[in-house]
């Protein structure tokens, strides 16, 4: 073709593109035309920048392709359109910071933490600035921000700070009352905020695990019958749960609960998905706590090789995953065992995380040399053992 030609057909092609854009990509409803759009928008995607509409589906688009557990996919696409569109657009444009905040999840799921702490930090500070607190894409960059300061500090070659998990949670409370406002109760952000990890354990860290169940029970119901039991926020909700179950003495309840989430997790977004590999070191802590050492023990081997593949060996779901082992370890006898990987996880927690990561804290109280009899209840000794700090939620 010539230049003209070849142009012709381009604007043709994103005009019917775009003309054929489903609408949320978060209903399930509209998950089967997403899936079969997607080859083609990936293929077009450099001819539609200088169009609204065209950015307007790629963002969608890549929102697809997190939730359908394809961050590989989002992140090829998602880095190349950010990269041209800080050039074309500005690196405040509405549409850029959009594409931080895919680049930015892509990169958390792909366990790339590092490389997502530099691009949505910056992102978040240029969405405060340019489009204010109260808007989604600041929103959604926040939750993400949050997620990853639960995965500890970034770098490895530096000695690590702490965490500020005070400030964590100061940033989610306040990023979760915005949110209820707009975009409204039962949008994923305002799911996820509500019941995030950090979240969570920050309640049954300051004595009130109760609160800490009931409202994630609370999000996970909204969750499955807004968007369904298989969306990305329905898994990571109902993974989070089965931790606090766990934490709250109902192992059986957890374990029930995981199993339905590894299931649908591996289903939907492949065993060695973030999400995946998080419902999966919580089931197989689920079943050491029920007593189920064998399953558990199997379970928490496997994941803690992929979680480490993925993640790294110091990543707080592969760290789980090696808490499970070692619990199931010591129910099968194996003391000196259990107590050798139990001295290596905390090693690794608190030179990661540090002494008062919540993590760490919940390490320290789960792992032998003292194993939890089924049943027991792992919030009361944890208030018992290490004093709350009181977060002011004013």
């Amino acid at each position: 073709m010539t230049i003209g030609q070849q142009e012709h057909r381009g604007a043709t092609t994103i005009a019917l593109l775009a003309g054929a854009a489903p609408g949320d990509p978060h209903e399930p409803a509209n998950w089967a035309a997403y899936r079969r759009l997607a080859p083609h928008i990936l293929a077009t995607s450099p001819l539609g920048d200088a169009r609204q509409d065209s950015r307007s589906l790629q963002l969608r688009t890549i929102t697809h392709l997190i939730n359908a557990g394809d961050a590989e996919a989002a992140w090829s696409l998602t880095h190349q359109l950010h990269a041209r569109w800080q050039r074309a657009l500005g690196p405040d444009h509405l549409d850029t910071l959009t594409a931080a905040a895919s680049l930015t999840a892509a990169l958390m799921y792909l366990g790339t933490h590092e490389q997502a702490h530099i691009v949505g930090e910056d992102a978040l500070r240029r969405a405060h600035r340019a489009l204010g607190p109260d808007h989604i894409v600041t929103q959604r960059l926040a939750s993400t921000t949050i997620t990853l300061g639960m995965l500890g500090p970034v770098g490895s070659t530096v000695e690590p700070e702490t965490p500020d998990t005070e400030q964590m949670n100061d940033l989610a409370e306040g990023t979760m009352q915005r949110s209820l406002r707009n975009p409204g109760f039962d949008h994923p952000i305002t799911l996820v905020l509500s019941t995030n990890l950090p979240r969570a354990l920050a309640l049954v860290l300051d004595g009130d695990a109760a609160t800490a169940q009931a409202e994630c029970e609370d999000a996970l119901r909204r969750s499955r019958n807004s968007f369904g039991p298989d969306h990305l926020a329905t898994l990571g909700l109902a993974a989070t749960l089965t931790l606090i179950s766990v934490l709250q003495g109902l192992p059986e309840r957890a374990r029930d609960l995981g199993e339905d989430t590894v299931t649908r997790s591996r289903t939907r977004l492949g065993a060695n998905h973030f999400t995946t590999l998080f419902a999966s070191a919580m089931l197989a802590l689920a079943q050491a706590h029920n007593g189920d050492a064998e399953q558990a023990r199997d379970l928490g081997e496997d994941t803690q090789e992929r979680a480490g593949a993925t993640l790294g060996p110091d990543h707080p779901t592969t760290l789980a995953a090696a808490a499970a082992v070692s619990i199931s370890l010591a129910q099968q006898g194996a003391t000196e065992s259990a107590n050798t990987l139990a001295a290596d996880i905390m090693t690794r927690a608190r030179n990661r995380l540090g002494p008062d990561h919540p993590v760490t804290r919940v390490l320290t109280l789960i792992l032998p040399p003292t194993p939890t009899p089924a049943g027991h209840n792992l919030a009361k000794d944890l208030i018992q053992d290490s004093p709350p700090r009181r977060i002011d939620r004013a």
